[in-house]
């Protein structure tokens, strides 16, 4: 392990979330909606959907559900993800389920 103030390389030590170069370098998005999108990304995992509530995505990602919304819709609106809603069995609304969706326009940045 290592001590407070030595200097190490983080690599193969974290676990984590990780932003693209493509989407971290893009100025249409807010860091907001970058920070959503990794978070959204390990959800994901190799399932390829996510459902977390947006108040998980919010307290993850250190704003408010508010935020985590637009981040969400500014995302779906770039073409980076895809939601749909969801019923639970009562018929009452549950969270989303969200799949990234590959974007061309992001890769060329």
């Amino acid at each position: 392990m290592h001590t407070p103030g030595e200097i190490y390389t983080p690599w193969r030590i974290f676990k984590g979330s990780f932003i693209p170069n493509a989407v971290l370098k893009c100025r249409e998005l807010s860091s907001t909606a970058k920070l959503v999108f990794a978070r959204l990304c390990q959800y994901g995992g190799e399932h390829e959907q996510a459902y977390p509530s947006y108040n998980t995505l919010a307290g993850e990602v250190g704003v408010e559900r508010r935020q985590a919304i637009r981040a969400v819709n500014e995302l779906e609106a770039f073409g980076l993800l895809r939601r749909n809603g969801r019923l639970r069995c009562d018929g009452g609304l549950s969270s989303n389920r969200v799949v990234v969706v590959w974007n061309s326009s992001v890769e060329n940045l």
